[in-house]
């Protein structure tokens, strides 16, 4: 896999994760690992299942998911496993989240006329 993209990042409902390859050989799927210590030792896995390829040897894909089981406010680490078709991984990462979700405020002021 040839891995252009990895991001992170906290919205409503969890964290949005989100990468882009731009060739996948033999690629089979991937896989998605969080940790809250920032070691990698301390991942877990948060996809329930493979998350199927959909690029190909000359072409890649966009992939998202949404990490539902992460809590706002707390800084996460991800890696992301890809994995080939004889079974062999490979890793990247890891794409870290800020420590607390971004918020866009608008403030309305008064309009003051002469």
């Amino acid at each position: 896999v040839r891995l252009l993209q990895l991001a992170a990042a906290h919205s409503e409902g969890g964290v949005q994760l989100r990468w882009i390859t731009g060739a996948e050989v033999n690629s089979f799927g991937f896989r998605l690992l969080r940790s809250a210590t920032g070691r990698r030792a301390d991942a877990v896995e948060v996809t329930t299942a493979v998350i199927p390829s959909r690029g190909s040897d000359s072409a890649g894909a966009t992939y998202g998911y949404l990490d539902r089981g992460a809590t706002a406010g707390v800084t996460y680490h991800y890696w992301l496993v890809a994995i080939d078709l004889d079974g062999a991984t490979e890793e990247f990462g890891p794409a870290t989240t800020a420590a607390r979700p971004s918020a866009i405020f608008t403030v309305h002021l008064p309009l003051l006329a002469r």
